[in-house]
């Protein structure tokens, strides 16, 4: 099926803005218009899965979702004293993504292995992002 892919991030993003009352969390969204071709019901549960466990994880800090074609880069930093590199891929924050926590990860997993999207996570001087590209196979 056709998913525009920058729609649906804007999407989870609202709907899971609950996640963030009574935190100090900034969120920046970058998206760009794409339509992906991919099992929407996949792709709505490894996009929300991930960015749940962004906002979850994040209690004070920010979360930076980043999606060029395809590919979809979260980054999550909780404050410290220096400010995220998230163009360079690095972190100078200390991050509390939480991988392997729960069971939607594991989902998620075992989902972007079963259609074969790229998947990679990123842990660089205390910072931590995850990437899927559900255009380009692993």
């Amino acid at each position: 099926e056709s998913v525009a892919l920058d729609d649906k991030i804007k999407q989870l993003c609202a709907e899971l803005n609950y996640l963030l009352n009574a935190k100090n969390v900034e969120v920046i969204v970058d998206t760009q218009e794409c339509t992906v071709r991919v099992a929407a019901t996949a792709c709505h549960i490894v996009l929300s899965n991930l960015i749940r466990n962004a906002y979850q994880h994040t209690q004070s800090g920010q979360v930076h979702i980043k999606q060029q074609g395809g590919r979809v880069t979260i980054l999550n930093s909780n404050n410290s004293d220096n400010n995220a590199e998230f163009e360079a891929g690095t972190s100078q924050t200390q991050v509390a993504f939480g991988v392997g926590y729960g069971l939607g990860l594991q989902l998620s997993e075992k989902i972007i292995k079963r259609h074969a999207w790229f998947y990679e996570i990123t842990d660089g001087q205390g910072g931590y992002q995850v990437t899927v590209d559900f255009e380009l196979n692993k």
